[in-house]
């Protein structure tokens, strides 16, 4: 789901959050907007502590991969596949997002890559906790809000 500033449901949701603050995130209605917005799209300010998967990049391929099991377990095919894969990416040919299930089939279960790679984890927003993944919430959105 997407914030929607035409959606009726989405206005109220979006300023009982704030207006009554029932997970005590420390909004205050009378506070400047850029107060309220920063707690809305800053995971550092979500109480709730919930994650989401981040988008799979290269770099974060480097930091899950572990080299001993790539060089003893995975065929030459297979790592010659992960070669392209960061390869394609950096070009921005593909989204390493898009193979993550390829990943996870080609490194064995109990490995430590498919460990990493099914632990990887960031936190998120209350904007992201009550509308989805990387949705933020503009001034507009939220005047439009306050103001219905």
């Amino acid at each position: 789901m997407a914030f929607d500033r035409r959606n009726s449901a989405h206005l109220l949701l979006l300023k009982n959050e704030v207006m009554l603050d029932a997970q005590n995130v420390g909004y205050d209605p009378n506070a400047s907007d850029t107060e309220i917005l920063s707690l809305l799209n800053t995971p550092a300010s979500n109480p709730g502590g919930e994650t989401d998967v981040p988008l799979l990049t290269v770099s974060i391929l480097l930091t899950v991969i572990n080299v001993e099991e790539m060089n003893t377990i995975l065929t030459d095919s297979d790592r010659n596949w992960i070669g392209w894969l960061m390869d394609a990416s950096i070009a921005r040919i593909v989204r390493p997002e898009d193979y993550k299930s390829k990943l996870t089939t080609i490194f064995p279960g109990g490995g430590a890559t498919r460990a990493a790679l099914n632990a990887l984890s960031e936190p998120i927003s209350r904007a992201e906790v009550l509308f989805g993944k990387d949705v933020i919430i503009l001034d507009a959105d939220w005047h439009t809000a306050r103001d219905s």
